[in-house]
């Protein structure tokens, strides 16, 4: 097989040799002798590390699945031109089942790789996001049915692929006729955020509360708050630009419900932070506020007609009486938590 050593006839000899001198060893000395010449050091040594490395299979060769590949393509190559990543898909059946049937992470490692590879090569455009998102999803998967660690790095790394190919290629192909908030570009980024959201909600498994686990989900839960955050202001801008009306009304239509859509957010993140008891959620809520106040003060208002900056203004007096009435509640309830604590106290006493 490709990738193990074949014993090398030097080994064969050598083997044969400490053999054969065991035997004519074994009839002058008898039993005892036989014994204590096993005892040897010098051969007892020799004999197991020419047994280990007559036996012993190496690490396997990284070109090993390349030519592989290549054997595969020079069956029908006619064919498999014009079946891009079917050469992929043929060689990672086999390492993914043998990754998967044990725990053989390398295995495991050549399949994620070749998988990624068929289905980059097959699809193009907003179907190859959809298809690395599915590997995603399914090597996070298997770490929890299989109890296993390494599928969720194959994860993350898929994902990754599919994030770059979302805001490059498939950006690029996108024409007039894809609508905005509900067209197949926009469908696969709520579909990418939604798996960030798994990912780092659970289906990213975390082994231990320590390491690079937790940063790792912090990653994941950023990435995904970014992308609904921008993707839906992009997706606001790209509403007004295709509806039929002037380029200044749209402009500033859009500026108006981009600033509404942030200080939504905003709140948003800090009501869940505070019914959750998550700050990094607080903070990012308040981060995303300062974000509005500033577009308002210094780009609404110096850019937007007479009723667009009242409503501007105006929206942004609501969110920020939302926010004081929601600290306001959160420290009430603090107060009566550390009364309640110290009147439990005194009671014991």
């Amino acid at each position: 097989m490709i990738g193990w050593r074949r014993e090398s006839p030097r080994w064969k000899r050598c083997w044969r040799g400490s053999g054969a001198a065991g035997q004519r060893g074994g009839k002058k000395a008898g039993p005892q002798g036989r014994e204590a010449e096993g005892r040897g050091p010098a051969q007892q040594v020799g004999s197991e590390a020419v047994a280990e490395r007559s036996t012993a299979p190496l690490p396997r060769r990284p070109v090993t699945p390349l030519l592989l590949g290549w054997a595969v393509h020079r069956l029908s190559p006619y064919w498999f031109n014009h079946h891009p990543g079917m050469v992929a898909l043929i060689v990672g059946m086999p390492y993914l089942i043998a990754g998967y049937q044990r725990p053989r992470p390398v295995f495991a490692l050549v399949a994620a790789g070749a998988f990624g590879i068929a289905a980059w090569n097959h699809w193009i455009g907003v179907e190859r996001v959809w298809a690395l998102l599915a590997l995603a999803v399914l090597w996070a998967a298997l770490d929890h049915r299989l109890h296993r660690a390494d599928g969720r790095w194959y994860a993350v790394a898929t994902f990754w692929a599919a994030l770059s190919q979302l805001f490059t290629d498939a950006e690029t192909r996108r024409t007039a006729a894809d609508p905005a908030f509900v067209g197949s570009w926009a469908l696969a980024l709520w579909g990418s955020a939604a798996v960030a959201v798994a990912l780092a909600a659970g289906l990213w498994k975390m082994t231990s509360p320590s390491g690079a686990g937790p940063a790792v989900r912090a990653v994941l839960w950023a990435v995904a708050g970014a992308m609904v955050l921008f993707g839906v202001t992009g997706e606001i801008d790209r509403y007004f630009a295709l509806r039929s009306i002037s380029e200044q009304t749209a402009s500033l239509a859009a500026g108006l419900a981009v600033s509404a859509w942030w200080l939504a957010f905003a709140a948003a993140l800090v009501t869940v932070g505070f019914s959750r008891g998550l700050k990094p959620a607080r903070i990012a809520g308040l981060g995303v506020a300062g974000m509005a106040v500033v577009k308002v003060l210094v780009f609404d208002l110096s850019s937007l007609d007479a009723l667009y900056r009242v409503g501007s203004v105006f929206i942004l007096g609501l969110v920020f009486l939302l926010l004081a009435y929601l600290y306001h509640r959160q420290a009430r309830a603090q107060m009566a938590e550390s009364r309640r604590t110290i009147s439990r106290s005194t009671e014991s006493t």
